[in-house]
Parts: structure tokens; sequence; C-alpha cells
């Protein structure tokens, strides 16, 4: 039996809402304020590796979007994160950390990835002077180009999104190195409309605008 599923003596909850409701009681799960959704903190690598500063050659690197710092800090951290039906957005965030997403149950959920110019990890196909905004599904349908994990490296934006006419999705995040509050930014201004405007058929400003909570938009 699953750890997720409930004991005999328990009636298993219905799929959707309820269903959610269930995981966030049974998995202890919380509200994330500003990027929205729920969390559970698992646990973090006993590992430790240590960063020293860097000036990266991004559009970014005098922007307080990118956080440099020389400590020590556990090799990973992991934690469950969950979407549903009332909050449906992971808001867009910036992380110094590469971020991995497995689905667990539910979704599918629209993925996007924002990568600013010179970013190491644009490919030589690509324009590494221009910056890159990516869509994945995160999903199950493999014939239609879903995907169940995703990994994200460090030092460019975020955003998540369930699909239409999905109630919820629970995944697990591992975030390498370890997750802390100085190496992330929650939110954007218009620097990143303009830097991310037309990189994608569907990057408009009304959609990016729309990744952005109202109380993390800088202007």
């Amino acid at each position: 039996m699953s750890d997720l599923e409930p004991r005999a003596d328990n009636t298993t909850p219905p799929s959707g809402s309820s269903k959610a409701d269930f995981l966030i009681k049974t998995l202890g799960l919380t509200y994330l304020p500003k990027e929205s959704g729920y969390i559970g903190i698992l646990g973090r690598s006993c590992h430790t590796v240590t960063l020293t500063p860097t000036t990266p050659d991004t559009a970014l690197a005098k922007s307080d979007a990118v956080v440099h710092s020389s400590k020590h800090l556990a090799a990973q951290s992991h934690n469950y994160y969950m979407l549903t039906a009332e909050f449906r957005v992971n808001f867009l965030h910036f992380l110094d950390p590469d971020d991995t997403h497995i689905l667990i149950e539910g979704g599918p959920v629209e993925y996007y990835t924002f990568i600013p110019p010179r970013h190491p990890s644009l490919s030589r196909q690509h324009d590494v002077q221009l910056p890159s905004a990516e869509k994945t599904i995160l999903g199950r349908d493999y014939l239609a180009g879903q995907t169940p994990i995703i990994s994200i490296p460090g030092g460019c934006w975020k955003a998540l999104r369930l699909c239409e006419g999905v109630d919820y999705a629970l995944m697990a995040n591992v975030l390498a190195p370890e997750f802390t509050e100085d190496r992330v930014k929650i939110g954007a201004g218009q620097e990143f409309l303009d830097m991310f405007r037309g990189t994608a058929e569907w990057a408009t400003d009304e959609f990016l605008r729309s990744l952005i909570a109202n109380e993390t938009w800088s202007g």
C-alpha cells in the first residue's frame, strides 16, 4: 500500500478537490505565501557543497535578481509541492539553485522557464545573446510530449500553472544546492516583460504579467 493511501479503516476520498484536501491534511502541507500553492518541507542532504562568489555573464549580472554568495550549503533540499483548484499558479520566481519537479499524482501542469541571455545552459543551436522562454507540460501523456520530470538550471525564472480542467497536482521538488531565502527572488517587473516579450508565441505582455502575483510586481 502506498504511503499516500489511507489505511483500511478510512474511506478513500474521491478524486478532485476532496482528494486534494486529503493530501494536504495527510502530508501536512501548508500554504506558500507569495509563490502560492502548498508546500511540505521534507529534508536536505547530509552532504555539503561550497559556493564561491561569481559574476555570471548574463543581462542580470547587475540586477538584484541574482544573489552571489560564498558559503557552505547542503547538496540538495527536497519538498512536496502542490497546486489546487483554488491555487492554480505557482507565481514567477528566480532561483539560484537548480530546480527539479517530479509529478507524483494529478496534473498535468504547464511549466514555464525563462532563461536570460548568455546563460550557460543555452545550447549552441540557440543564439546565446538572446533570452529564451520555454513551455513544457509536466504530465504522463508521453505520446503527447508530456514528461513526468522537469529540471531547470539555476539562474532562471520559472512559473507553473495547472492545465485547464485539472483539480490538483502533487509534485516532489528537489533543489541543488539547497534552497535558502537569500538565493530566491519572487516576482518581477517591466524589465522582465521587456526581456521575454515575443520570445515564444504565448509570451505576450498580458500572459507574462498573469504569471506575476500583484504583490510581487515591481513595476
